[in-house]
């Protein structure tokens, strides 16, 4: 009986040509998100990708922003896009969680959103791999991953110690370059 009224009242809405009202909220997020259908919605948003088809390029400051994912807003109705801050300013992020709750799928998002929001010459990719085989070695061929470091397992110590002392040299390098440049003020 149920299926019948629904029926009915189906096909009057359509005789009568009557509009549906709106949807109070979006329809639930998916399951999965594809990296291409993210940068699309980039595109369609105004903000660009260091990557445009065939080499990188430096973006500006203002256009480089880390693309994490999607969030639900259903107080405002929205579903919009998610970084994590401005891709210039000092950001920490600390990731933890049990065992295959998405840690590295996260970090690998991380390195993407990286990747195409800056070039190889605005940020480097350093991973650590202390837990085994991680889906981190899937972006070791990106131009970003640091010929320094590359992903390095957690069971090769002479790597991590080389790793450690090249960004110690560049901390170090780095702090002369802002002495100099705030002392030239």
């Amino acid at each position: 009986e149920a299926s019948a009224i629904v029926s009915v009242i189906t096909n009057t809405v359509e005789k009568l040509n009557i509009l549906l009202p709106p949807k109070v909220w979006p329809s639930p997020l998916p399951n999965r998100l594809y990296l291409p259908d993210l940068l699309q919605k980039l595109t369609e948003i105004g903000l660009d990708t260091s990557w445009d088809g065939s080499s990188w390029r430096d973006l500006k400051s203002t256009a480089r922003k880390i693309l994490l994912g999607r969030y639900d807003d259903p107080i405002h109705q929205k579903q919009p896009l998610l970084f994590l801050g401005d891709a210039d300013k000092g950001q920490n992020l600390i990731i933890f969680g049990a065992s295959r709750s998405g840690k590295s799928n996260l970090l690998l998002t991380l390195a993407l959103g990286i990747a195409q929001s800056s070039s190889p010459a605005q940020a480097n990719i350093y991973c650590l791999d202390l837990g085994g085989k991680s889906l981190l070695y899937t972006i070791q061929d990106l131009p970003h991953v640091a010929n320094e470091g590359g992903v390095i397992s957690g069971q090769d110590k002479e790597r991590i110690n080389s790793l450690f002392s090249h960004l110690r040299r560049q901390i170090r390098a780095r702090k002369k370059l802002h002495q100099v440049s705030v002392s030239s003020k």
